[in-house]
């Protein structure tokens, strides 16, 4: 889904800043190589990822980053303005539960009320 906003932004000459959650860190590395791939780019260009300690991506130059709940959570918490520098929020993986996906679930919720 990521990549066809993305492509589908690209297309109509739209400038998009996607974060894209994922459970596990596994997970958002490995879909942000296959993007990457898909592209026919190198993870940390228009794909990246954040997980833990490790991040491969470009300021200004990254469009998508999978990131784990936990940082997006961690994102959250210390500055919830920071969302509105992204244009699309897909949140994957909800219904694999955790307190992370809760919480993040419960904030963005009352941010987009705000």
């Amino acid at each position: 889904v990521t990549k066809y906003i993305l492509e589908a932004a690209c297309h109509r000459k739209q400038d998009v800043k996607i974060i894209c959650t994922q459970p596990r860190r596994l997970a958002a590395v490995n879909i942000a190589k296959r993007v990457a791939s898909e592209l026919g780019e190198r993870v940390g260009q228009t794909v990246g990822y954040h997980v833990g300690m490790q991040r491969k991506r470009t300021p200004g130059v990254t469009k998508v980053v999978f990131m784990t709940t936990g940082i997006f959570l961690m994102l959250l918490v210390n500055n919830p303005d920071s969302l509105k520098t992204y244009t699309h929020l897909i949140m994957d993986e909800v219904h694999e539960r955790d307190l992370d996906i809760d919480f993040s679930l419960v904030v963005v919720k009352h941010l987009l009320a705000r």
